[in-house]
């Protein structure tokens, strides 16, 4: 599955519901066999060695025992369905602006407000965030009005050392430190108002 053939637009009907809160172990069960079959596909495709341990069994009994919810990150599955792309096809922002509208439409219906949190993903140097289409992805949501708080600009690009906001300084979550930053300017630009 790749985004492509999933129907973004079933977030336009005003009544859509995957239901996944109560689906919940059925999305976790596919998830695990669709990574565990990626998985095995990538090995095979790897080395040699690898096929070695395929063959014997060990990589198999390492599947069969891996654990989804512990292990197992959205980033990491997108990379390794390969629907990670830097840059996305028009189509795809065109629907995400109607997704957004259709959220503040909804909070302003509810008599609340729409506010877009911006949280820049890992990147080596923190420099190449707008590889990720940052630029592009505000606009749209400041050309909805829609108020924008860029974490990016906010916390890590004034972070002396924006890679220790990350745990051992590798891709991941943010560390506490950088979850604390983040919930210290959320505060703060509401606070403010």
């Amino acid at each position: 599955m790749n985004y492509k053939s999933f129907n973004f637009s079933n977030y336009l009907k005003k009544d859509f519901s995957q239901n996944l809160v109560v689906r919940q172990k059925e999305v976790d069960n596919v998830l695990n066999e669709l990574y565990q079959k990626k998985l095995i596909e990538r090995l095979e495709r790897v080395s040699k060695k690898h096929k070695k341990k395929i063959k014997n069994n060990k990589m198999i009994d390492e599947i069969h025992n891996f654990d989804f919810k512990k292990m197992l990150k959205l980033y990491n599955i997108r990379t390794l369905l390969g629907i990670i792309n830097m840059d996305h096809p028009p189509y795809l922002y065109k629907k995400f602006k109607k997704i957004v509208k259709e959220a503040k439409d909804f909070s302003e219906t509810n008599n609340s407000e729409l506010v877009f949190v911006y949280l820049p993903r890992y990147y080596k140097t923190m420099a190449h965030v707008n590889i990720y289409n940052k630029e592009k992805i505000i606009n749209l949501v400041e050309d909805l009005n829609i108020r924008v708080i860029d974490i990016d600009k906010l916390v890590f690009k004034k972070h002396s050392d924006p890679l220790s906001l990350f745990p051992f300084r590798r891709k991941n979550h943010y560390s506490s430190e950088g979850y604390a930053l983040v919930a210290k300017e959320i505060s703060k630009f509401f606070l403010e108002q």
